[in-house]
């Protein structure tokens, strides 16, 4: 997996993420998204999209989302790169 271009396709993919609502991501709870995404190298990418309470017990504060990103090859499917950030009930980023 071409490091730069998966860093830039989940760099993209973040910034999309974070125009959304906690709402959505309150929507996205047990439901995990993927999508699949060409690279500036021409290879395809997938991109999954998961949410979690960032405390379990407590299933009405601060959101977390994680991307993962890989290009299907052996070694990135078991080590894709990831990100994630945390999102409160009043739409905030509290943290990465």
């Amino acid at each position: 997996m071409d490091k730069q271009v998966a860093s830039a396709l989940i760099d993209i993919a973040v910034r999309e993420l974070r125009l959304r609502s906690y709402a959505d991501f309150a929507a996205m709870i047990g439901d995990p998204q993927c999508k699949e995404v060409r690279g500036s190298d021409g290879k395809r990418y997938q991109i999954e999209i998961e949410t979690f309470w960032d405390v379990p017990r407590k299933q009405d504060g601060n959101l977390r989302v994680i991307l993962s990103v890989d290009d299907g090859t052996f070694t990135s499917a078991f080590h894709p790169m990831t990100r994630s950030f945390i999102m409160a009930p009043d739409g905030s980023f509290v943290g990465e």
